[in-house]
């Protein structure tokens, strides 16, 4: 007799099955619904202090406190991410209006150097994360950082042009009037 010929086994794995599936749901639903809109959340916690190397001088620091009294962006992305291509040339036009710190996250060196040889290269610092010292949950992110250290906003996913537009550009500008 066949194993899963049993009426009560049959319904076990159906069971299994169903839960199973629905965990993967829920786990996929936290992954990509966020808590405060699609992808974005205001902030007012300060960003961590970090320091990590310099993309193109591995041997030099870039530390987060060097940007003091200044409103910034920083925007996590990969050699790896196709979304983070998609929206490369959105934070290219934010780093005309405001600077921009450009973290590669969890990527080798080599590629993410090529990267941004295709791509261009706007950040006013380049940084290398390789071991995920940032802990970000993906990428690509992206942070609005105010004078005093505070993330002011962030968002999960790919900057849009209308998202630059509607809630970064005028956050930065009102952030700089402060």
């Amino acid at each position: 007799m066949n194993r899963f010929n049993s009426l009560a086994v049959r319904r076990k794995l159906i069971a299994s099955i169903t839960i199973g599936t629905a965990a993967l749901g829920l786990g996929a639903a936290w992954l990509v619904i966020p808590a405060r809109g699609p992808g974005r959340k205001p902030a007012q916690e300060a960003l961590a202090a970090f320091e990590l190397p310099l993309l193109h001088h591995p041997g030099r620091k870039f530390s987060a406190s060097s940007m003091r009294d200044t409103v910034w962006i920083l925007n996590v992305w990969a050699s790896w991410c196709a979304p983070c291509v998609t929206e490369h040339p959105v934070i290219s036009d934010l780093a005309k209006r405001a600077p921009v710190v450009g973290v590669d996250y969890m990527d080798r060196r080599e590629e993410a150097i090529a990267w941004l040889r295709r791509y261009g290269d706007p950040f006013r610092a380049a940084l290398l994360d390789s071991d995920g010292q940032l802990g970000v949950k993906g990428v690509p992110a992206t942070f609005v950082v105010d004078k005093k250290g505070v993330i002011r906003y962030q968002h999960s996913g790919p900057i849009t042009q209308e998202i630059a537009a509607r809630q970064i550009l005028p956050l930065i500008a009102e952030l700089e009037r402060q």
